[in-house]
């Protein structure tokens, strides 16, 4: 009985787990539809070479995002009492993650009604509960993260220029480049003589 019983288990365990897991990212190609605002470019090291970002190139993804279709997208959540929203953010693997997230404001309540156009959100991946997001959204773009609190593995997503609407998701730093130490301290008064 006890045989049986565990052969069930490990049959559920290899057919029915990785399906219901892992692979539930979203590929952009079969759901552009349910994610309009993002749009992928393919791999970095085909689009950037030498840049100010420490990304390791070739295992980071770039990506466009209508900014306009996301900001409504949040605000129609938002503006319609709803507590919190879903969103969807790229990872590395040219896949969608689903989100579902709340606002949660870094400023007073002063500074909040004097820049209405910044905002904060925090929340969780509806299908990786162990992925943690955290983004900002600005007129000068989004800044996101969202780390996977069992594996310590954080991604970044960041703007690429100002001068266009084109982003880069990575994981892993280029190992080649000098890392500068941090230095932190201020600058002494120049003296009056």
């Amino acid at each position: 009985m006890h045989r049986i019983l565990l052969a069930v288990i490990g049959v559920f365990i290899a057919i029915v787990l990785p399906v219901y897991g892992a692979d539930r990212a979203l590929d952009f190609e079969e759901n552009y539809d349910r994610v309009p605002y993002w749009q992928s470019q393919g791999r970095a090291s085909d689009h950037l070479s030498g840049t100010f970002l420490d990304a390791d190139l070739p295992t980071s993804m770039v990506f466009s995002l209508d900014e306009s279709t996301l900001k409504s997208t949040l605000n129609r959540s938002f503006d319609q009492g709803i507590f919190g929203g879903e969103v969807y953010f790229p990872n590395t693997e040219g896949k969608m993650l689903r989100f579902d997230i709340r606002e949660v404001s870094n400023f007073s309540p002063g500074l909040a009604a004097k820049y209405p156009n910044i905002k904060a959100y925090r929340g969780y991946s509806s299908d990786h509960p162990e992925i943690r997001l955290y983004f900002s959204y600005s007129p000068s773009g989004l800044d996101a993260t969202f780390v996977d609190v069992g594996t310590r593995v954080k991604t970044t997503i960041k703007k690429i220029s100002p001068k266009d609407h084109s982003y880069i998701a990575y994981t892993q730093l280029d190992d080649s480049k000098p890392r500068q130490a941090l230095s932190c301290s201020t600058p002494e008064p120049s003296k009056i003589s």
